[in-house]
């Protein structure tokens, strides 16, 4: 009897557990929606928890569609206000040209910087989002290596295959541009791209470039909005901030630290969907 009883409880979760197995997919973003045949009893409840993921992913693309189109709309009146300061340094009022473009290259950081934080934390919330690192890397390598063809730089890419992240690949993509455009202001002659798995299961992409480096005191004096160690690079002093806000907003880690080549190594500990 008591076998009969522990036979007829395991038939009766089994489709239970086939649901958290399937759960646990969409999670991992092996899936965008739960599938397979189940029970008329369980049925409705998978039907309801399929339209909740499907009401919260285009809840969450109408509001990244949203920050995109207000920083759109700051930014135009800002250009134009930009373009004023200009027409007034050429009419000899050069202080307050000087003052107006300094407050709207400010607004345009803020700006550039919280989008980026809203479109994250959108994706960051939506089951189901993974991306192929060493695809996104990749294409960011090609694509930045044919904008920097002027310098004498080598980009080498050391990519291991079959590796996912939990992450969306437009963001993944931001990540990577970020640090890798970073490296090719400072590096001399070499750059390694690296990406697999680290130690504690997560997915580590690395960034080595035989530049200058930065010296300890200076690695948490980068990740600030602004701020520019070099100010004969180009660029607004906004990457290493955008780089660590999206690496938090999706639970991992960013690190600075002395790179075998001589400058600076940054390492990116992501979630996988496997840790």
């Amino acid at each position: 009897l008591t076998l009969a009883v522990a036979g007829f409880v395991a038939f009766g979760l089994a489709p239970f557990n086939a649901l958290a197995r399937d759960l646990r997919r969409v999670r991992a973003g092996e899936a965008s929606r739960l599938e397979g045949a189940y029970p008329s009893e369980v049925q409705p409840l998978v039907s309801e928890l399929n339209s909740m993921i499907c009401s919260q992913h285009d809840s969450l693309q109408r509001a990244r569609a949203h920050a995109g189109n207000l920083a759109h709309g700051l930014k135009g009146p800002l250009a134009i206000i930009a373009d004023e300061a200009y027409q007034l340094g050429e009419r000899g009022d050069g202080g307050a040209s000087v003052a107006i473009a300094d407050q709207c290259r400010a607004m345009l950081l803020h700006i550039d910087h919280h989008i980026a934080r809203t479109r994250a934390q959108a994706m960051a919330r939506t089951p189901g989002t993974r991306s192929d690192v060493r695809q996104v890397i990749s294409g960011v390598c090609s694509a930045l290596s044919r904008l920097h063809g002027g310098k004498d730089i080598t980009l080498e890419q050391e990519l291991d295959h079959d590796v996912y992240a939990i992450l969306d690949a437009q963001d993944l993509n931001e990540l990577v541009a970020n640090v890798v455009d970073n490296a090719f202001k400072f590096a001399r002659s070499r750059i390694i791209v690296r990406a697999g798995t680290g130690e504690r299961g997560q997915i580590l992409i690395s960034v080595d470039d035989d530049g200058p480096g930065l010296p300890p005191e200076a690695r948490e004096t980068v990740f600030s909005p602004g701020a520019r160690l070099d100010e004969s690079k180009p660029g607004a002093g906004l990457g290493l901030a955008i780089v660590r806000d999206l690496v938090e907003l999706y639970q991992g880690e960013v690190e600075l630290a002395q790179s075998s080549l001589g400058g600076l190594q940054v390492r990116l500990l992501l979630p996988s969907t496997t840790s």
